[in-house]
């Protein structure tokens, strides 16, 4: 699309767009910039549409129908994924000089559609580190002030197991109680549906100015209506080198270690904790990745990284596993036994290396091998809200010997897609010791008391269609 405005939209059949469609849509804004898009702030790709019409996702996004925006090619980091039905205005404003937008429906529900309007608003872009770098709003021709029907958005993206450091300088919007009209929104995160650190309007400051992200990358968006405008803002963002840990969100992503010390090696006496909060039914695994240098020494007493899990027996945080150490990278993954775990990396006042890279995701599924518990709860992904399509989960309770017996009771509602045989959406109980399966059970019938010799092991899996409230056991 090479048009300074326009319009998109899916193919229709009748009233409705058609099934099983697949379209494509490209945005490019010239050479010069994309050789610069990575150096200072350009243009912002503005996307709107009225209302989307499209079948409804789960609680785990959009499998269905959806319209997806990326940055760069679809190979590229996605920006936001829409689906469902609204019928208030949807706003997509992309900082990246190569956009391309995706529309997918698949071969049942189909419903109006949309029509996105796209044009391009000259302020925004990304923005790398080290800094700093100072931007400003952008303002009218006629004065000072930013203008009416403006969408800005800015991605910072900074050199990684660093932080951002963003300061505002001025700041003077349109005001309304709730920031619904004029606001300069803080993400963090590198996306615009990270979480929000701070929103704002009006004259009022943030009350910590600057504002430090958790991570090395921060997403920035300025919107202005149609009425009422100020004199705008400024801010400068620089790159912090001695932050690290933070609340983590979403279904994956990289950490690091912080690049504070001398040599770009981690700093003295820093404490990082990174907190992991799945949704019911998952848990996190970390695999490290291409280098691993953290002091050794015996039992790795001074410089270490250990996982802990949220034991609610005891109530409080438990190591899971052996202290981690030395020059070797670890070729097994970390893995999480519950809902909520925290990753800790602690260095003292002397020797210090290049630190660790980790990848971390979301996986459904536990392993639960606290002896010291004599009951707990499990549930599938998201429960009691919908389970999402083509997931395969383990859930394994591991017996404090072989002669002890585990007995498992499911709880109301429990809610499988319903076949004869349990074909398609399923949960399973085997006993590992035999390999015997105990039952296997679907539709919404609350299933009977199972009981295992030794350790237990309950699988869920679910297929491509169909989807129900899933199930929670005892």
């Amino acid at each position: 699309m090479t048009a300074a405005t326009g319009l998109i939209s899916p193919p229709m059949d009748g009233l409705n767009y058609s099934h099983n469609a697949l379209c494509l849509w490209s945005f490019t804004r010239g050479q010069q910039q994309q050789q610069q898009q990575f150096r200072t702030p350009q243009r912002t790709t503005v996307f709107k549409a009225e209302r989307v019409l499209l079948e409804r996702g789960n609680d785990r996004g959009c499998p269905f129908d959806f319209v997806r925006f990326f940055a760069g090619s679809t190979d590229g980091e996605v920006l936001k994924t829409v689906c469902g039905r609204s019928t208030s205005p949807v706003v997509m404003a992309s900082p990246v000089a190569d956009s391309h937008v995706a529309f997918k429906s698949d071969r049942s529900i189909s419903d109006l559609g949309f029509n996105f309007t796209y044009s391009y608003s000259d302020c925004g872009g990304v923005i790398s580190g080290p800094g700093p770098v100072t931007v400003a709003s952008p303002t009218s021709s006629s004065s000072n002030n930013y203008g009416n029907n403006v969408d800005c958005a800015w991605m910072l993206s900074f050199e990684e197991g660093s932080q951002i450091k963003l300061n505002l300088n001025r700041f003077a919007l349109e005001s309304s109680s709730d920031c619904s009209k004029d606001y300069f929104s803080v993400h963090n995160g590198g996306f615009s549906s990270s979480p929000v650190i701070w929103k704002g309007c009006g004259s009022t400051m943030p009350s910590t100015n600057p504002i430090v992200s958790m991570s090395n990358r921060m997403w920035i968006q300025f919107h202005s209506d149609g009425s009422g405008v100020a004199r705008g803002f400024s801010f400068t963002a620089e790159q912090e080198n001695v932050g690290c840990g933070g609340v983590l969100h979403g279904m994956g992503g990289n950490i690091s270690s912080p690049t504070g010390g001398s040599g770009g090696k981690y700093p003295n006496s820093v404490e990082c904790v990174w907190d992991f909060h799945a949704g019911s039914g998952y848990h996190a695994v970390l695999q490290f990745r291409d280098r691993f240098d953290v002091e050794t020494v015996s039992g790795c007493s001074n410089d270490y990284l250990e996982l802990r899990d949220y034991r609610r027996s005891v109530g409080r945080f438990v190591r899971i596993g052996e202290r981690i150490c030395g020059r070797e990278v670890p070729p097994d993954p970390l893995v999480s036994g519950s809902e909520r775990s925290k990753l800790v990396f602690r260095s003292n006042g002397q020797v210090n290396g290049d630190g660790f890279k980790i990848s971390w995701k979301m996986e459904c599924g536990a392993v639960y091998n606290d002896s010291s518990v004599d009951s707990g709860e499990f549930s599938s992904p998201g429960y009691p809200e919908p389970y999402s399509n083509q997931m395969s989960c383990n859930y394994t309770i591991v017996a404090p010997s072989p002669q002890d017996f585990v007995a498992l009771t499911f709880l109301e509602p429990f809610d499988l897609e319903r076949s004869a045989t349990c074909y398609w959406d399923w949960v399973k109980v085997t006993e590992m010791e035999t390999g015997v399966e105990k039952g296997k059970f679907c539709g919404s019938e609350l299933p009977p008391a199972v009981a295992t010799r030794g350790s237990m092991k309950v699988s869920f899996r679910t297929d491509y269609s169909v989807v129900g409230r899933g199930f929670k056991a005892r």
